[in-house]
């Protein structure tokens, strides 16, 4: 740390000479301009008086004195007098420089004009017209130097460093050192304007307060209003001052003699005091002592002011980082329930057994939910205990379908639960409602099927009635979900900064396309089993490929997979049903688009070769087994280890190729390769 000396401080060790003999007058008017002289300022200085009258008295000062000038000049044309003296440095005309203690006084003249005298008391000067010895003047120079070292230091501590109290302690510390006092502390404000010493530099033997709270009894509203004004107490003998009795003795409960207090004001606030305090005895505490600490009580409300922003701004990032931790938190829920949902789904497609369902469910609530306890609870059940432990928390959704209440599904754990899990659990609770109904349903006819033939016609019967009963409501939400993307869009909340509302509009429009496709598969199917007529015309492959396949090729580039059509000679008219061609086509694009990598490619080819015209559809892909190559055409057969979600279906898309295939007379067959999977229809001519 370093230290400052006060061994040079002309208020400690220098003289001052008598007044009378040695003063040097100015006096000024209000913007500091010399009015008239004395003749010991001409004597002192050389100058004439025509060399000094209309003259700005700050020419005369040394340039590091100037500014401390202009304050004491503001300070005494604003508060009349200014007793206390400041040191100096006067220039010569001779070009040398004199240590000078200045007073300044101020009168009103004629027509209420304010004027300024400004007294300058030689320093250690024995004849008039000789300049201060060169020692006193160094040691004045000197003492400015220390002083301005003092301040330099602080405010560069305060720039570089936020760390408040290693600023206040040190601060103390070097001020008490440079001023030769007996303790300098900081008293810091509470909110009932008791206070408590924050730091302090003391002593021995004089007794530490530091940590110590008090409130002063004669401390009032307007000594509150004063100090935030910048009133600055100076106490140069206890004993002997005009003080309040309550004041005195608490000076004198902390062993002071002497004591300067100057405010400390942070954004207009009244912070707390800096205060110097003597106590071996009285000490006349000069301007320049003062001034030095209104200085520095200024840096330290600049200190104090840049720690509370920090602490401000540390605070507002702890909170910003706590609403990223919980955002986050809300998204990572958000993607689990919805990668739960979908697992439910699948279950629900593609199972009917009902305890298989309701127990895959409990066991992922369990999981995700962070639950004690998954329970299912159906009516009729005797063997099922509702838990009722008073000190855990418990949610009771209501499996409900359209026909009655089935049962609830209880959630038990040690902590409440939040809104949004509350929503997602009974739409779970809907998804067991459905699952349980249609489980139920399969069941009744199970039981009521007598024999294989009886079995399947029963169970064509209930798809082709669940998809009935599906479209009218699949078709509504459908249509409410384009009008709730044109509202959306109408409103402005389909933008980059709404992921979420995007994603869940496109995932509403692709499950949405996806069931009203499997509900087509199935009345096909329906329609196919019945024998539905068909009605052929002639059709150009030539013209009639090209336009088909088109609309393909823009999803293609959605996937960023590669599209090709390839014709390579002229074909003869096929005869066939145009809408069951579509319907093949249509299906097969769809499953090279669902199973095709980015950056893979779909070819749609035709060519007539052996009294055949061939059209096939091919695409690059995983190559096949024998057993899934067999399979392939299978009522809701998917190929395992595929995307369930992303290249999810019924199981019925090839199953309706197939049927038309046969429908139409003629032949499908599917090949296999490591990179490529090929579909051929096979029409003779």
């Amino acid at each position: 740390m370093k230290e400052f000396s006060s061994e040079t401080d002309p208020e400690n060790s220098v003289s001052l000479t008598p007044s009378t003999p040695q003063s040097i007058q100015f006096t000024l008017d209000r913007f500091g301009t010399i009015v008239s002289t004395n003749e010991l300022c001409l004597t002192h200085l050389g100058y004439s008086s025509h060399d000094l009258i209309g003259r700005s008295l700050s020419s005369l000062f040394h340039v590091r004195d100037r500014s401390r000038l202009h304050s004491a000049l503001s300070e005494g044309f604003h508060h009349a007098n200014l007793h206390s003296p400041l040191i100096f440095s006067l220039t010569r005309a001779d070009g040398q420089t004199i240590s000078v203690s200045a007073e300044i006084d101020s009168f009103e003249g004629s027509h209420h004009v304010t004027f300024i005298v400004f007294t300058c008391k030689l320093l250690n000067s024995h004849n008039p017209g000789e300049p201060a010895t060169e020692q006193t003047a160094l040691e004045a120079l000197q003492y400015q130097r220390n002083r301005e070292q003092l301040i330099s230091a602080i405010a560069q501590r305060i720039r570089e460093s936020l760390d408040l109290d290693t600023i206040l302690h040190r601060t103390v510390e070097e001020v008490r050192q440079f001023l030769n006092t007996d303790r300098v502390l900081i008293y810091r404000f509470e909110s009932d304007w008791s206070g408590t010493i924050a730091v302090e530099s003391v002593n021995p033997p004089w007794d530490a307060t530091l940590g110590k709270n008090f409130q002063d009894p004669c401390f009032t509203a307007n000594h509150i209003q004063q100090y935030r004004n910048g009133r600055i107490q100076v106490v140069h003998d206890v004993d002997s001052a005009n003080l309040q009795s309550c004041h005195r003795e608490l000076l004198g409960s902390l062993q002071v003699r002497a004591n300067l207090v100057v405010p400390i004001v942070s954004e207009r606030q009244l912070w707390g005091l800096l205060i110097a305090q003597h106590c071996q005895g009285a000490r006349q505490w000069h301007a320049s002592t003062v001034d030095l600490l209104k200085q520095l009580a200024t840096q330290v409300g600049i200190a104090v002011q840049h720690a509370e922003l920090l602490n401000q701004v540390q605070d507002i990032n702890a909170q910003l980082e706590l609403q990223v931790q919980e955002r986050t938190r809300k998204l990572q829920q958000i993607l689990d329930f919805e990668k739960l949902a979908r697992k439910i789904t699948e279950k629900v497609r593609d199972t009917l057994d009902e305890n298989q369902i309701l127990q895959s469910v409990t066991q992922e609530l369990t999981q995700v939910l962070k639950l004690d306890r998954a329970l299912v609870e159906l009516y009729g059940d005797p063997d099922f205990v509702a838990p009722d432990d008073i000190n855990i928390t418990r949610l009771a959704c209501p499996i409900v379908d359209d026909q009655e209440v089935l049962g609830n599904l209880w959630l038990i754990r040690d902590r409440l639960f939040e809104q949004d899990e509350i929503d997602f659990v009974q739409q779970v609770a809907d998804q067991c409602a459905i699952a349980i109904r249609q489980a139920r349903l399969y069941q009744t006819v199970q039981t009521k099927a007598e024999g294989l033939e009886t079995l399947i016609r029963l169970k064509d019967e209930f798809l082709t009635s669940i998809t009935h009963e599906l479209r009218t409501p699949i078709s509504s939400i459908s249509l409410a979900t384009q009008t709730l993307r044109k509202v959306l869009e109408i409103k402005g909340a389909l933008t980059s900064d709404n992921p979420t509302v995007i994603r869940t509009i496109e995932i509403l429009e692709r499950e949405c396309q996806r069931e009203i496709r499997s509900i087509d598969n199935l009345l096909t199917l329906s329609y196919l089993d019945a024998g539905e007529e068909i009605n052929p015309i002639k059709i150009d492959l030539n013209l009639w490929l090209p336009r088909a396949v088109e609309p393909f090729r823009d999803r293609a580039l959605t996937r960023q997979q590669r599209f090709k059509t390839e014709i390579r000679e002229r074909l003869p008219l096929l005869e066939t049903d145009l809408t069951y061609l579509e319907r093949i086509l249509v299906e097969l694009l769809n499953n090279a688009y669902k199973y095709t990598p980015a950056n893979g490619e779909i070819v749609v080819s035709a060519i007539a070769i052996n009294h055949q015209i061939q059209l096939c559809v091919s695409n690059s892909s995983t190559e096949m087994s024998s057993e899934e190559l067999q399979r392939i055409f299978e009522k809701f057969y998917r190929i395992p280890d595929r995307d369930i979600w992303e290249a999810s279906g019924a199981g019925l898309g090839l199953a309706v190729v197939k049927k038309l295939t046969e429908r139409l007379g003629a032949q499908i067959k599917v090949e296999s390769s490591p990179d490529r999977t090929a579909f051929t229809l096979m029409f003779n001519q």
